[in-house]
């Protein structure tokens, strides 16, 4: 229902935080809605759907899955990483007849939900796979200060930033698996009689996120890297073997995102590879009768992307003054940075900001800014991580600390709309 959207597109617009209001305008800035219209809140959806309980944010209002409930035996969950809810509006407006026109046609309903922040993969999958919100899962992204081991880790790659291979710090005996503070969406369901696969790059099948993430998880199925073929075909395979089981599917996309970084989210090499994606996945997944029955598909993105001029970039050796304040580099995101400011220099770092950098950037307090994580008791480190201040982007800035010049021309983490809003679509497959 259009209608539905649009109300909730509203409600989201129009949702505040009370100490940030001042601080982040409403025509520039969206805020998470955890209260039941963000990505946090599908986990919950999730297991109501399966008829399952689940602790933590409470699922999206039933308006919007209700008519999608009874008899489910089966949900198979679609993460388009960095598709925008106003990225894909702009290409069904294009392309009338894409497989989200279908879906939408066989009864399906499209909203959009608010990522969490910040709004990047590592900590939107965080909630995804708990139903916490970051808060309390403690995964504020994808640079953050390890305050238990002593340095800045790079949670994508799960090395101290800059030093070693992937997954060092695996190999020097970091318990992955122990990471997060709360109990996994896997190990819930399958105390409760549903079982969870995952499809995933081949490549990211062992490695830190992986072992952080997918704790429970009774197969992590590697598909070969790119290849939709052999992604929706594996799939088709696991449901017609598994035919009236109760199963949790979880399917993972990374290749618009990294379009996005390398090319830029306006460019139409996303549009096509997302045409070819699902030309695929319309002809050797949702085709199957018996990957239908009882199965609800749902669809969605961690976070959208922003258009980033490299030009536009703030380079951090450009402001020696500021860098001489920090303690160490900005961790977070280029587009939410957490500084972590040396002992009595917090004043003269906002004037800085305030003076020189406020077209770029609004800077908050950390304490100021917690409600930005979600409610919920807070994970031992969640503090520590925040930093002393942080900065929220604004327009097309991103803050840079590299040694080279800056390269990519798409970024997110941020709280623009097209960071923020991402596409939610839902329909059950046997009509």
């Amino acid at each position: 229902m259009p209608n539905l959207a649009a109300e909730i597109e509203e409600a989201i617009r129009a949702h505040r935080l009370p100490s940030l209001d001042d601080a982040l305008p409403r025509d520039e800035f969206i805020v998470p809605h955890y209260g039941g219209l963000s990505i946090a809140n599908l986990p919950a959806t999730e297991a109501a759907l399966l008829g399952v309980s689940l602790p933590g944010a409470p699922p999206i209002p039933q308006d919007v899955w209700g008519e999608f409930a009874g008899g489910v035996r089966c949900i198979v969950r679609v993460i388009i990483d960095a598709l925008g809810y106003y990225h894909l509006r702009r290409i069904m407006a294009t392309q009338p007849d894409s497989m989200f026109h279908q879906l939408l046609r066989r009864g399906g309903q499209l909203i959009p939900l608010t990522s969490v922040c910040p709004s990047t993969t590592t900590t939107a999958l965080a909630s995804l796979w708990t139903g916490q919100t970051p808060t309390s899962h403690g995964m504020l992204g994808t640079r953050l200060f390890l305050r238990e081991q002593g340095l800045r880790a790079h949670m994508i790659y799960f090395n101290p930033i800059g030093l070693g291979p992937r997954n060092l710090l695996l190999a020097e005996g970091m318990d992955a698996a122990q990471f997060l503070p709360t109990p996994g969406l896997a190990e819930i369901l399958a105390g409760q009689g549903v079982e969870t696969h995952v499809f995933i790059s081949q490549q990211y099948v062992k490695g830190g996120l992986s072992e952080i993430f997918f704790r429970g998880v009774k197969k992590i199925h590697g598909f070969t890297p790119g290849s939709g073929a052999d992604l929706w075909m594996t799939l088709r395979s696991l449901l017609e073997e598994r035919a009236g089981e109760r199963l949790f599917v979880s399917v993972y996309w990374s290749l618009i995102d990294s379009l996005v970084h390398r090319r830029g989210p306006s460019s139409p090499a996303i549009d096509a590879e997302l045409s070819a994606w699902t030309t695929l996945m319309e002809r050797e997944f949702l085709s199957s009768p018996a990957a239908q029955a009882g199965t609800v598909l749902t669809l969605l993105a961690d976070h959208g992307a922003k258009n980033t001029p490299p030009a536009r970039a703030v380079r951090l050796d450009r402001h020696p003054e500021l860098l001489r304040c920090l303690l160490m580099k900005p961790l977070g995101e280029q587009r939410l940075p957490y500084l972590f400011v040396r002992q009595g220099q917090v004043g003269a770092v906002r004037r800085y900001l305030r003076e020189r950098l406020g077209h770029a950037f609004v800077a908050l307090d950390s304490t100021q800014a917690g409600e930005l994580f979600g409610p919920g008791p807070p994970a031992a480190e969640t503090v520590a991580r925040m930093g002393d201040l942080i900065l929220v982007s604004r327009q097309d800035h991103i803050l840079y600390d590299g040694n080279v010049k800056p390269y990519l021309l798409g970024h997110h983490g941020g709280l623009s709309p097209e960071e923020m809003l991402v596409p939610y679509l839902i329909t059950r497959l046997d009509g």
